[in-house]
């Protein structure tokens, strides 16, 4: 069915449901097409975080704050490229 709409050659997944075998197939039996692991279980996690710190400090670029996380393999470096700005006074 989803051919009808766009040409796709396969489905790319990554995050923790990729760890589920059933699930994989079951994805690949609905939608008729092979279902490809990309990235790692933790790639939700490491979305979030993205996010999160650009919603911190929007003068981080997301791809920024991926680059960084992935050099270190930490988080050590993150907190030094987040500069939080706070506001003292009336929050709306």
């Amino acid at each position: 069915m989803i051919r009808r709409y766009v040409k796709v050659a396969d489905v790319a997944l990554n995050g923790g449901l990729s760890n589920s075998r059933v699930f994989d197939q079951m994805l690949c039996d609905v939608l008729g097409i092979p279902v490809v692991k990309r990235g790692g279980a933790d790639a939700t996690a490491l979305g979030a975080l993205i996010v999160a710190a650009h919603a911190l400090d929007p003068s981080c670029e997301p791809e920024q704050i991926f680059n960084e996380v992935h050099k270190n393999r930490s988080l050590r470096g993150l907190s030094r490229m987040i500069r939080t700005k706070r506001s003292i006074g009336k929050v709306f």
